[in-house]
This record gives C-alpha cells, structure tokens and sequence, in this order.
C-alpha cells in the first residue's frame, strides 16, 4: 500500500505516515507527496515571493487555513504542520512533487531534506515553469501529464 496526495491531500498524507511510525502501525510501502501543504507557518520565499501567484495567491490560502484549523494555536499541531515534526525517522521512502511558481514549493523542498536528513530515500522533482495543481490539469498542460506518468512509474518501482 502507499499513500498519496497533492496540496491538502499530501499534507494527510505525510501525516498519515507519521502517525504509522509513531504508533507503531505498519507503515505503507511508499508516499508521494505532491506540492504537499506541510506547513501552516507560511513563512518561506516561495509563500512570500508569490503571495499574487496563480491558482492558490495568499489571501486564498490564509482562507483555507481558517477553514481548517480553530486558532493560531492549531498551526503548530504536528498534524497540521508535519514538517515541524521533531523526528522523521523511519518515513516510508518518498516522491515529492512541487511546482516553480507555487507558494508551497519551498516548503515541500524543506520536507524533503529533513526525510533525506533523516535517512529517508528521497526523490525530489520540481517542475520549474510550473503552478500549483498542475497535474491535474494534464489536458491543458503537457507537464502534468508527464508528472503523472513520472508518479505511476515511481510507485509501480516501489510497490513490486
């Protein structure tokens, strides 16, 4: 089995892994985290040099956040800011997706180093021209296409 998700979905999913390793819970074999939300602290260049960006401009993201979450307090739970996790230890290895003109790029790429840091086998591909939900929108952008097949290939490794 292996968990994945873009933006929100792959906050869960990193949340989810975690949540296995810390309670001993069999963990999946693998988790593809694509322009992953991971946290809520929005305090990164790539949150501030692209405030006015496409697809998800701050204002946006400041919403959702108030969707989700009660109080500022709510922003440091590991759950909802999985990067800030003190361990990340025993995470199953990782493909991580982020997209160049996407406020949560820099974020995604800290997740990344912090698994490799911690002894994770880490694939980390950033698509530099591209905005966030890109791979979902394979019809009208080649690239997400290309990033589909890139995910389908990565777990079809991990998963036989």
């Amino acid at each position: 089995m292996a968990v994945a998700g873009d933006s929100a979905g792959g906050n869960l999913s990193a949340v989810v892994s975690q949540l296995a390793a810390a309670g001993g819970t069999p963990l999946p074999r693998c988790q593809v985290l694509i322009y992953p939300a991971v946290d809520f602290s929005f305090d990164t260049d790539s949150h501030r040099d692209l405030a006015d960006g496409h697809v998800i401009p701050r204002d946006r993201i400041l919403w959702y956040a108030e969707q989700y979450l009660r109080d500022e307090a709510d922003k440091a739970d590991l759950r909802a800011s999985p990067l800030r996790a003190p361990r990340l230890a025993g995470q199953p290895p990782t493909l991580i997706v982020t997209a160049g003109f996407d406020p949560l790029r820099d974020e995604g790429r800290a997740y990344g180093d912090r698994l490799r840091e911690a002894g994770v086998a880490v694939v980390y591909r950033e698509y530099p021209g591209q905005i966030h939900a890109f791979v979902s929108l394979t019809k009208a952008i080649p690239q997400g296409m290309a990033c589909t097949l890139e995910i389908a290939d990565y777990l079809r490794r991990q998963l036989t």
